[in-house]
């Protein structure tokens, strides 16, 4: 599972991934290559040079230590997210060129540890190891020192402070490779949502519909989530919009989206929207955001104050659910989307506000923070 990385002077190259006995094969150019290897935790090689004509390189990566971690969640070993933070000085790291993902806010590993353990390299050295599962749960911390060659083991039990009997949380706004500004595949937007405590995962790509139900049964994590299919309907002129569920048809074009085009009045595709078999519900996504045709509200020219819209053309008066936190919290959105579904409110339109992560990039922004919390009267996501 070592990344191998091929340079030739200041021209980056190639990578492979070492098998189970550390070899590579790659393909170079005829000329001088330097070779350097990463694994995450265990740092970046020194350089080897491979001279022209040469058909071996050898890498030795630093000495590592394991921290070793068992968790348990409601009596038993649970799904869990573990993060490794060194307690002082920085994270080795290859260079951008590399294509490698940095973890975020200078930690060694986050891990999503779906069966309750993992087993964690990382460089000699003092970490604080940092084990959750959601919002419901408190967190655990425990400072390890850990010595090349020794595993170091850590032993968490998270206590479940929060009751949510009868209630199950959904994130209506998730992004995978599947849309084309988003980093991370499905499989690991599963494993992320599911250690982080999320039942109700809405898949919402760009003008793709797809749903995360597969993956969660290919996984055997269906005691822990339930998969809705959805799509993000994205256009260029008056905003972007959550619809689910859907009925993914990878028979038709990108699964069966809605034929919504930038030429169209928002009321009349949402009315087609509506009309679909499904009956799929629609989301006001970001209605607020900047850019041009990212948010509706801006887009059709809503005044908040009085209720007035300055291209009632644009105006649909059936939506029902908007999205008043995007990767954000109340104090961000108080005098914005907050004020916006007040005034909804306010002249007796019932209108629901949730809250979605609209995450891309799973290291950066996690699923489920924040999440819509739902009285379903079950705590079975099947």
């Amino acid at each position: 599972g070592v990344h191998v990385h091929a340079v030739a002077g200041t021209t980056y190259h190639s990578r492979a991934t070492t098998d189970a006995e550390g070899r590579y094969a790659m393909r170079v150019p005829n000329a001088d290559v330097s070779i350097t290897a990463w694994r995450r935790g265990a740092g970046v090689s020194d350089a080897v040079s491979v001279p022209m004509g040469s058909s071996t390189g050898d890498v030795e990566l630093p000495a590592v230590g394991y921290i070793d971690v068992d968790a348990i969640v409601d009596e038993g070993p649970g799904p869990v997210r573990v993060q490794v933070l060194p307690t002082s000085g920085s994270v080795p790291f290859p260079p951008a060129t590399y294509g490698e993902h940095p973890v975020t806010g200078g930690r060694v590993h986050v891990d999503f540890a779906v069966s309750g353990s993992t087993s964690l390299p990382v460089a000699p050295g003092d970490y604080d190891v940092i084990v959750s599962h959601g919002y419901e749960y408190e967190i655990f911390q425990q400072r390890v020192t850990v010595t090349a060659g020794e595993h170091e083991a850590v032993a968490a039990t998270l206590v479940h402070s929060v009751d949510t009997t009868g209630w199950m949380c959904a994130d209506y706004h998730i992004h995978t490779t599947r849309s084309p500004d988003a980093d991370d595949d499905g499989e690991v937007k599963v494993l992320g949502l599911v250690a982080d405590g999320l039942e109700l995962p809405v898949r919402s790509e760009h003008e793709y519909a797809d749903d995360f139900q597969p993956t969660i049964e290919r996984l055997g994590l269906t005691a822990w989530a339930r998969g809705l299919a959805g799509e993000e309907i994205t256009t260029w002129v008056w905003g972007h919009f959550g619809a689910f569920p859907m009925v993914v048809d990878n028979d038709q074009r990108n699964g069966n989206i809605p034929n919504v085009y930038d030429g169209a009045l928002p009321p009349d595709a949402f009315a087609e929207l509506r009309a679909r078999p499904e009956s799929p519900l629609l989301i006001i996504n970001h209605p607020r955001s900047s850019g041009p045709g990212f948010g509706y509200f801006n887009v059709a020219d809503y005044d908040r104050v009085t209720g007035m819209v300055g291209r009632p053309d644009h105006w649909d008066e059936e939506f029902t659910v908007v999205e008043v936190f995007n990767e954000s919290s109340f104090e961000q959105n108080r005098d914005n989307t907050v004020a916006d579904w007040f005034s909804f409110l306010n002249r007796s339109r019932r209108v629901f506000a949730v809250g979605s992560s609209d995450s891309h990039h799973i290291y950066g922004v996690p699923v489920g923070y924040p999440r819509t919390c739902l009285a379903l009267g079950t705590d079975d996501p099947t």
